[in-house]
């Protein structure tokens, strides 16, 4: 259902009404040619942010981790920590995401 303009009284009416509340002019007969005419378009408003942080910081760490499993200073530990790390902040940046989306 949308909002369309009556033709003779510029009144916000339904498309689905068969005439204008306000003055009785008939709009079936418009909002059918309305209807087909109208475009939908989704618009997507999770911010830029959020998805950066899902691409961006966890393929830092993995890349991070690798680095850190080749040079073995500090251990296998700290690399599959660092991976670890990536999966929660992929997965939490996601439920962000989920969530503030409109």
């Amino acid at each position: 259902m949308a909002l369309m303009k009556c033709p003779e009284c510029n009144n916000d009416v339904s498309t689905l009404a068969k005439s204008c509340p306000k003055c009785g002019a008939p709009i079936t007969a418009i909002s059918k040619n309305f209807n087909q005419s109208e475009e939908i378009t989704t618009v997507q408003l999770t911010s830029k942010k959020l998805k950066k942080q899902g691409c961006i910081y966890p393929i830092v760490l993995i890349i991070i981790a690798l680095i850190i499993g080749q040079a073995g200073h500090f251990g296998a530990r700290t690399g599959v920590f660092l991976v670890l790390a990536a999966v929660i902040i992929y997965i939490i940046t996601n439920i962000r995401i989920w969530w503030h989306h409109k």
